[in-house]
């Protein structure tokens, strides 16, 4: 018998495409939240795909440096 452990390769944006499709169909703010850690996704998701929000909870939970990092462009 062996025994392994699967490896998951992290996801990113994964929620984004279901929350453009809700946005399109209801008529009041939106959040998104979901493996978005780049400032150029936040920026496009916003921007591009009308989503009124970002919820980052866990990305300040885990890196607390992350908008010093962001500002960065890092």
């Amino acid at each position: 018998m062996s025994f392994t452990i699967k490896s998951y390769t992290p996801l990113f944006n994964y929620n984004v495409d279901d929350s453009v499709q809700i946005k399109q169909n209801v008529g009041i703010p939106v959040i998104v939240f979901g493996g978005i850690h780049r400032l150029t996704n936040i920026e496009n998701i916003i921007c591009n795909k009308g989503i009124d929000y970002i919820s980052m909870c866990r990305p300040f939970i885990i890196e607390p440096t992350i908008v010093k990092k962001l500002h960065e462009n890092k």
